[in-house]
């Protein structure tokens, strides 16, 4: 997250050994505000890697395993499936209403219809026999 991609040797020095858990504030709040703090060297802010409200939601637990952002509280206000929505297919329920108005929609209709029923649909639904065209062309 500092942009670091080989461990320095001076990095356990400041932050300790792995696992980094969530107990370790000094790490997540220098990744939250970008710094990089390698011994006898000036504190350097790292700016395009700062990490703002990090350590509001720390992404592991106390034994350094990495949380789901539902445990971490950053998914916050998410509807979940496992509660009581009661929606099915077909009841027009805000996310289904919102599906079928879309230009998604006549696509999937199309494509469940050629790949469940091919020879109807493109026998009647593609048939030029019975095309005709209207004034216009």
């Amino acid at each position: 997250m500092l942009g670091i991609t080989i461990k320095p040797d001076w990095w356990e020095d400041v932050y300790g050994p792995a696992p980094y858990t969530r107990d370790n504030l000094v790490f997540w709040q220098d990744l939250d505000a970008g710094f990089l703090k390698e011994p006898g060297v000036p504190v350097k802010t790292i700016k395009n890697r700062k990490r703002p409200g990090l350590t509001a939601h720390i992404p592991v637990d106390d034994k350094g395993r990495l949380l789901s952002p539902l445990e971490s509280s950053y998914a916050r206000g998410f509807i979940s499936s496992t509660g009581s929505n009661t929606y099915k297919f077909g009841d027009q329920a805000p996310t289904e209403a919102a599906w079928r108005r879309s230009s998604e929609f006549p696509f999937s209709l199309i494509k469940a219809l050629v790949l469940n029923r091919p020879a109807l649909t493109l026998g009647v639904g593609f048939d030029i026999s019975r095309i005709k065209r209207n004034n216009i062309g």
